[in-house]
């Protein structure tokens, strides 16, 4: 029996899944440089079949499982499944990238534990999907020219001198800076809102992004729920908070789960080293006759971007990563919004006008970055402050959110 070429990747699935899913990725992967194990680019009359699936899950370096209910129903899938799962364990290395097709996390649970507590990428819409496998496979792989070119194309060129997290944040590309429309829509609808609700986000990261520096094969989430913040302002848990599920990029939680209503937090932690943490800063206030406001807690949202900075760069440190950082506060949907304060006889119409506000960078060695995290969360709030046209005039802050040089 002659030995298969190696491919890329193998694609299980149920025949029903076959017009819908399977053959549009096995094309759009084939397209881009790959090389699939696909049923019908293999089996000719008279072949095993056993011995030629056998022969290309050997042969292939990740699996693609298109979860559905009939997958489910069907033995021949889930025979591949196990062979997948049976050489992840053998090879300690994550190589089943799921597909959900009309499937959720709690039908996984019902059927399967260890592929519910792996985010799977949805089918719909297809490039989107075909787009993540791409990714997960070119981070693995580390090599293949054409696969290289296409996702350079679909990311933004990182500049010389620019920080790639930064970059990012500049471009929107990858994190979550902002409520998405439909999102927007799920608000207003579910709260019968007339403005929706700011949003803040924490991006942080090595200054150059490293493939596989926070590998979910290597990490457990435990380990990441663990590292602790001392001297934090906010009296919260954190991350243990958060059951941090596992995807093809790194780890990853929304709350709620409930991807029809807005998210109220959000948490991104990329296997490179990109890391966000997203919320909503503000909340619905009545003021005088009836008149709603929505209102932004400003002590409380300099304590998470106080802490979740701190906690971002020692979640580095607890890797392993010894460069330089950069950690940027991001807010948007912020228009009409008005600022809350103890005292507001010196702010007699705190509201802001501005919808959207880039925070400066902190950048430089990371052993270096947690004693400013306190002056460049002050300096942070004091841009906030800016654009509803108040000067605060509040005294520098120290690392322990002590007050320096106090003004009378």
């Amino acid at each position: 029996m002659a030995t298969q070429e190696p491919r890329d990747c193998f694609i299980s699935h149920a025949s029903e899944d076959k017009d819908a899913v399977a053959r549009p990725l096995a094309e759009a992967l084939t397209s881009a440089g790959y090389s699939v194990w696909f049923d019908e680019y293999e089996l000719v009359l008279g072949d095993s079949l056993r011995g030629k699936i056998d022969e290309g899950l050997a042969a292939s370096r990740f699996g693609v499982v298109v979860l559905s209910p009939q997958f489910f129903e069907k033995g021949w899938p889930q025979s591949e499944l196990n062979a997948l799962a049976a050489k992840e364990m053998v090879g300690g290395e994550r190589l089943i990238l799921p597909v959900w097709h009309g499937v959720d996390e709690e039908f996984l649970a019902s059927k399967s534990p260890l592929l519910a507590d792996r985010i799977g990428v949805p089918s719909d819409p297809l490039d989107k999907a075909a787009e993540q496998i791409i990714r997960a496979i070119e981070r693995r792989k580390g090599q293949g020219a054409t696969a290289a070119a296409i996702v350079a194309a679909q990311e933004p060129s990182i500049g010389p001198t620019s920080p790639e997290p930064l970059q990012l944040v500049e471009s929107q590309q990858r994190v979550k800076l902002r409520l998405t429309d439909k999102e927007r829509e799920a608000e207003q609808f579910a709260e019968n809102r007339q403005v929706i609700s700011g949003w803040l986000a924490i991006v942080a990261g090595p200054v150059r992004l490293q493939t596989d520096l926070i590998d979910p094969i290597e990490v457990e989430p435990d380990t990441l729920r663990e590292v602790t913040v001392e001297d934090r302002w906010y009296h919260s848990e954190q991350l243990n908070r958060f059951g941090l599920r596992v995807d093809h990029t790194g780890f990853f939680r929304r709350m709620p789960d409930d991807e029809t209503v807005a998210p109220e937090a959000w948490l991104k932690i990329w296997e490179d080293g990109l890391m966000e943490y997203g919320q909503r800063v503000s909340h619905q206030a009545h003021h005088g006759l009836g008149e709603v406001q929505m209102v932004i807690p400003t002590t409380s949202i300099a304590e998470l971007i106080h802490d979740y900075a701190l906690l971002f760069l020692n979640l580095l440190l607890t890797v392993g990563y010894e460069g330089e950082a950069v950690v940027i506060a991001n807010f948007a949907d912020l228009q009409d919004h008005r600022l809350g304060v103890s005292e507001r006889l010196w702010l007699p119409d705190p509201t802001v006008r501005a919808d959207h506000l880039q925070g400066r960078p902190l950048q430089g060695p990371i052993d270096e970055l947690a004693d400013r995290v306190g002056i460049w969360t002050k300096r942070t709030m004091d841009r906030l402050f800016l654009t509803a046209g108040v000067r605060t005039g509040y005294p520098d802050i120290d690392a322990t959110g002590a007050r320096v040089n106090e003004r009378s």
